[in-house]
């Protein structure tokens, strides 16, 4: 009996490498991570309006997105929406608009502000992957149609366009 025995596990041990595995398996991945970005042509320095009034372009902004949800835009302003003067108390105020393939993107224009109380502007402009490219428009009033006369100086503002997942 212990023959057989020792017989029938020699014959296990000699045949084990008939019945091995003739496959194997892993697997792979690849990361994407997340990206949500503006690039693009809005000017670093201040562009100068046109004193006679009416709208000028201040560049192009490109939004990139991977993510397969909504994201949206936010415009906010420095100085409450309008350009102020250092040592001047009256405010020269602008309106703006956010376009797309010509057209304004809907609850991204108007005023920011009115220098006291800001009025930033936020919309969701779009829905999961996809390259958009937006247009930055502010319009000013003539300078010569403010009463009394707007005093001398250097009037600013910033303009900060920001984009986000919701």
């Amino acid at each position: 009996m212990k023959k057989l025995a020792l017989i029938a596990v020699l014959v296990l041990l000699v045949s084990a490498p008939i019945f091995a595995a003739n496959s194997t398996t892993t697997q792979i991945k690849a990361v994407i991570n997340a990206d949500l970005s503006i690039t693009g042509g809005l000017p670093a320095g201040p562009t100068t309006l046109p004193l006679a009034g009416g709208t000028t372009s201040l560049g192009t902004i490109t939004v990139s997105s991977n993510i397969a949800g909504a994201w949206n835009i936010t415009v906010s302003s420095l100085n409450k929406g309008v350009m102020k003067a250092p040592g001047v108390s009256v405010f020269y105020p602008y309106t703006f608009a956010v376009k797309t393939a010509g057209s304004t993107v809907p609850g991204l224009s108007g005023d920011l502000g009115d220098g006291t109380t800001a009025a930033d502007k936020s919309a969701n402009v779009t829905t999961g992957v996809a390259t958009v490219v937006y247009t930055l428009e502010v319009t000013n009033a003539a300078a010569s149609s403010f009463s009394p006369a707007l005093p001398a100086g250097e009037y600013v503002d910033s303009i900060t366009l920001t984009v986000s997942t919701l």
